[in-house]
């Protein structure tokens, strides 16, 4: 919505002008949580250059426009704003992620529930987005999408890579609780989930091992 007038001027191309700019908004809370953190700049600096040019950043900027290009600095802006306890910034920017795309609300609600258990003074806001994303989610890929699809597939087709685990979101969701040894199998078997696994950890030199408790966060993308 925010971005489509620009498609219908025919400036497509500046979509991927925004896009580039958007993603590297990244930058902003990136170096301010290193600074409150009293991490030193040429340290900080690192560590954006390694956002802006890990593989999945320009993946997703080097090609297409992509619905999500709002949601790797939402997510570092909420981030930011758990840092800094403000609860109207880490509001905004999990609507951002929200409103991307129907995964989203998965990786929204994720948020939520890391603020809940890791961010003291943030854990009320953080309860009520996990609330509100968990039922939202099952409702657009379980009713609203569906009935916008109606006369084609019902349902949305990333759900059938869950479809050894059951034939609806909640179904592959109690099973996988129940097998959680056949899960996990699942996690890094064909070859190409363990190739992803290795580039989404790798780009950072494994570093994000060394914090497991942002796998809260991570997992919903993951498991995608």
């Amino acid at each position: 919505v925010l971005f489509a007038p620009l498609a219908y001027l025919g400036a497509s191309g500046g979509l991927l002008v925004l896009q580039s700019a958007a993603v590297a908004m990244g930058v902003v809370p990136i170096f301010a949580i290193a600074k409150g953190r009293k991490i030193s700049p040429l340290a900080a600096l690192a560590i954006c250059l390694g956002y802006l040019f890990a593989m999945g950043t320009q993946s997703m900027i080097n090609f297409d426009f992509h619905e999500i290009a709002l949601v790797p600095a939402s997510l570092l802006f909420a981030f930011w704003a758990l840092e800094i306890k403000k609860t109207r910034l880490f509001i905004v920017a999990t609507l951002l992620i929200f409103l991307s795309k129907e995964s989203a609300i998965v990786y929204a609600g994720a948020l939520g529930f890391y603020a809940f258990l890791f961010a003291p003074g943030m854990r009320r806001v953080g309860l009520l987005v996990f609330i509100v994303c968990v039922p939202a989610f099952f409702f657009v890929v379980g009713v609203l999408q569906p009935a916008l699809l109606e006369g084609g597939p019902q349902g949305m087709i990333h759900l059938a890579r869950f479809k050894a685990f059951g034939d609806t979101a909640p179904e592959a969701f109690l099973n996988m609780l129940s097998t959680p040894g056949k899960a996990f199998f699942m996690l890094v078997a064909p070859a190409v989930k363990a190739k992803t696994w290795l580039v989404t950890l790798g780009t950072f030199a494994f570093l994000p091992l060394l914090a497991p408790e942002l796998f809260v966060v991570m997992l919903p993308n993951l498991m995608e």
